[in-house]
């Protein structure tokens, strides 16, 4: 028999309907779909009738692996043909509009994965991962849809990212930036001719700036976003379109997204923070003109045709829905709701308040609190929230899980401590040589916060994180006595092997978030768990994929034994076919069950 908590976890999860990569083809829409019941991510469209079909699935299921994330798995033909990477084999596959048949594009081995496609006239452009053993090389390449042949295009830099044509095809421009850099530390614009590959011109001022979102304006120019003053704000050329403590760049885990864009009648759109209050808005002879929308957020694809713009639109009480808006006017309508999320099950649903608390050096830190209903009077327990990255960052925009958090009674804080993306570039590189010290802080100091003010029941209090947010709550744990039990999911616990072991992306991110190895190798010792696991005392239950490259399981199987040697409490559960980021339903619901069952026995 089912109980009570499964069905409320099942309840929760089967909503979360996950929706990527938006793009229109003359009056209908496209996008990837994941969640629900049905396994791996598909494509879908969205014809004039709002009707909602599926188009490629199953053995075709579409994800890349590019830099182990993945993003950028399809594009559209002018003529309404789509080009894929199928997730089996990460090869390029044709669906043709007339035929409906699926061919194999690309001919490489599985040694071989492909991302961020684009497509003009035969020429199709996409970034390239070759891995051999353990050496992976980026580039990018083009092929002829004529004649299958492939060709690199650019290489010589260890990333790349949005390889795209102009609308006439005569030039083309792309990103990259090389290691020890993270694209948000550094990340560099380029564009030349398309035939000859000559007049190089590159658009960033210096090394260190972040350009990590660009478009077309016309065939000869571009608009892009920098951080050369340390906000991200737009430019044309050397000017800023408009010049604010705004943040409008895009932080590229992923291939495939940016918050920029610029419709048929020249109009430029763009999503903005701080996390705390996403905008979309239209930027106008120097002004910023938001969008009035009932929103709190926005996914990072925003399509447009002719004179309208289409995006998912995140709320805090609600599932995401998509909007169709009028760029003059500012009229929206919504493409697509969910139709099972209905009057009651909105009313139900806890909103977040955005709070800002000192921290423990007296600086300021941000997150959100769901306040749980109380019990007899009794205040409830809480939850902190780890995000990962940790140059990442969370929003205010519903999410199931937390609700089902919040409606067993269990208060949550999710938090935006120091590193975090969206406040500007100090406060994200203030976590430079800081992890494992900041993010530790500010988790503890906002359960400090809540706990004085009233709000939480300082004895049962607890902490999750996952994937570097799994070492946040390892590190707290050990050096703050302030949590009942703590959840890693797929997390890290002993820094000094993941410098060895982790994947290409990731290879000098240690560099930057604790120092070079092995000179600072007593921060990566007194840092590391795995080293210090006598010093943890509360339990904690983790949840690994055996298929993770990002972190591999070892960290986990290996905290796992240290805890049992100090006789601390702990469980595991490993799954099979998962890697970093789980995408089975069930095993989502059975991780969301035994981390509940386990907080609420400790």
């Amino acid at each position: 028999m089912i109980s009570p908590i499964e069905q409320a976890a099942s309840k929760a999860l089967q909503k979360q309907i996950k929706r990527r990569e938006i793009k229109t083809w003359q009056n209908k829409l496209y996008w990837i779909e994941s969640g629900g019941n049905i396994f791996g991510d598909y494509l879908v469209e969205l014809d004039e009738s709002n009707q909602v079909n599926m188009l490629i699935a199953n053995e075709y299921a579409i994800g890349n692996a590019v830099h182990e994330y993945g993003g950028g798995d399809f594009t559209i033909q002018n003529n309404g043909d789509i080009f894929f990477v199928r997730q089996v084999d990460q090869n390029i596959y044709h669906w043709d509009r007339a035929s409906k048949l699926i061919t194999q594009i690309s001919t490489d081995s599985q040694k071989c994965r492909y991302a961020d496609l684009d497509v003009r006239f035969n020429q199709l452009l996409a970034v390239k991962e070759i891995h051999e053993d353990k050496h992976v090389v980026n580039c990018v390449v083009s092929i002829d849809l004529d004649t299958k042949q492939e060709k690199i295009v650019a290489e010589g830099h260890d990333f790349y990212a949005c390889p795209r044509f102009s609308p006439d095809g005569k030039k083309w421009a792309y990103l990259y930036w090389d290691h020890p850099f993270m694209p948000w530390q550094q990340c560099m614009l380029c564009y030349c001719e398309w035939q000859s590959q000559k007049n190089i011109k590159i658009l960033n001022q210096s090394n260190k700036e972040v350009i990590s979102q660009y478009c077309w304006y016309g065939d000869q120019e571009i608009i892009f976003s920098s951080d050369r003053t340390g906000w991200a704000n737009i430019y044309h050329g050397d000017k800023a379109l408009f010049s604010a403590d705004m943040h409008f760049g895009y932080e590229r885990w992923q291939q495939g997204g940016q918050n920029l864009a610029i419709t048929d009648g020249g109009s430029i759109v763009a999503i903005a923070g701080p996390p705390e209050k996403r905008v979309l808005g239209c930027i106008k002879d120097g002004f910023w003109v938001p969008f009035l929308l009932p929103a709190c957020d926005f996914s990072p694809y925003i399509a447009v045709t002719e004179d309208y713009i289409i995006v998912q639109a995140c709320f805090d009480n609600q599932p995401p829905k998509i909007l169709k808006i009028h760029v003059q006017s500012g009229e929206w309508q919504v493409l697509l709701a969910d139709a099972t999320f209905n009057d009651s099950q909105q009313n139900a649903v806890i909103r977040p308040q955005s709070i800002c608390f000192k921290t423990l050096d007296n600086a300021r830190a941000y997150g959100f609190f769901y306040a749980a209903k109380k019990k007899n009077d009794s205040l409830p327990p809480l939850l902190v929230l780890c995000h990962g990255g940790p140059t990442a960052a969370t929003s205010r925009q519903w999410d199931p899980m937390v609700q089902f958090w919040v409606q067993q009674g269990i208060s949550v804080v999710d938090v935006n401590y120091r590193g975090s993306t969206g406040y500007g570039r100090q406060y994200q590189d203030a976590l430079e040589h800081k992890w494992g010290v900041l993010d530790v802080e500010d988790c503890v100091a906002a359960r400090d916060y809540l706990v004085n003010i009233g709000q939480v029941d300082p004895k049962r209090c607890f902490i999750r994180g996952k994937s570097s947010g799994g070492l946040t709550t390892l590190l707290a744990l050990m050096w703050a006595d302030r949590f009942a039990a703590g959840g890693g999911y797929y997390g890290v616990s002993d820094l000094m092997t993941l410098v060895s072991t982790t994947h290409k992306f990731e290879q000098y991110y240690l560099d930057f978030l604790i120092g070079p190895y092995p000179e600072e190798k007593n921060r990566y010792f007194s840092r590391s768990p795995l080293k210090n696991a006598n010093k943890i005392k509360a339990p904690v239950i983790f949840f690994h994929g055996l298929l993770d490259k990002v972190v591999p399981i070892s960290q986990t199987e290996l905290i796992m034994k240290a805890l049992k040697e100090q006789n601390i409490s702990c469980e595991a559960h490993f799954f099979d076919n998962e890697k970093h980021g789980f995408k089975d339903i069930k095993n989502k619901i059975k991780a969301l069950v035994c981390e509940y069952d386990f907080f609420i026995s400790n």
